[in-house]
């Protein structure tokens, strides 16, 4: 009976042998097992990597979309001003309209593009075109403002005009007029392609109309004496 049994045991022993080593090798063959424990780190700190580059990159695209959605905000409260602009003509005014709402399309279209960006330094290019490609704050914002400020330096001068005979009073109120006048057709021909060369434009234009407004309230002055 001893006999029958022992080899039955280890018959036992030795399926179960093979049993389990069958088991290690079938996991040894799964995919996600098939590195070694130093390829199974490098691939985690991979993967870290590309995780934390996709979150900049999400980050990033999130300050571009704001910077973008300022512009176009500011660029809409433009077009009510250009309305108002007297010394432009109807088509004049429907010319720089058409501009600033092309502004605001090319602004669009390059969110659409920066939300499908998947290379970093195409991202940043992109972003990078936000302020170079449409210098909405450092040119196109300041040329309306300051042909809307000549605007009303010309109708002052007109109005004053109307309501004096004194020649010392009218000539500096003529020369103020000028002055608004060349200053307002100096500045509606400036472009963002020109940007940084016309900053010197802008700046001549500011100060031009500091001076126009010194005339208008001298001869402010002069008119009270009448």
């Amino acid at each position: 009976m001893k006999n029958i049994i022992k080899p039955t045991l280890f018959a036992f022993i030795f399926t179960l042998t093979l049993f389990s080593g069958s088991v290690v090798l079938a996991e040894d063959a799964s995919p996600g097992s098939s590195l070694k424990p130093g390829q199974q780190r490098q691939q985690g700190r991979q993967e870290r990597v590309e995780e934390r580059q996709e979150n900049r990159m999400t980050l990033k695209k999130e300050k571009a979309y704001e910077e973008i959605d300022r512009r176009i905000k500011a660029l809409n409260g433009l077009m009510e001003r250009i309305n108002n602009l007297k010394r432009l003509t109807a088509d004049q005014k429907a010319n720089l309209v058409s501009q600033v709402q092309q502004m605001i399309t090319d602004l669009n279209n390059l969110r659409a593009k920066i939300e499908a960006d998947t290379d970093p330094a195409v991202l940043k290019a992109d972003k990078q075109s936000i302020v170079n490609a449409y210098r909405t704050f450092v040119l196109f914002m300041p040329k309306i403002q300051i042909m809307a400020h000549a605007d009303r330096i010309i109708a002052v001068a007109d109005f004053m005009a109307g309501k004096t005979t004194n020649a010392d009073a009218l000539a500096k109120i003529n020369e103020a007029k000028t002055m608004a006048q060349n200053t307002f057709d100096g500045v509606a021909a400036l472009k963002p392609g020109d940007y940084p060369v016309n900053k010197t434009v802008l700046q001549s234009a500011r100060d031009t109309l500091q001076e126009a407004r010194k005339l208008l309230n001298e001869a402010r002055k002069l008119m009270k004496t009448e």
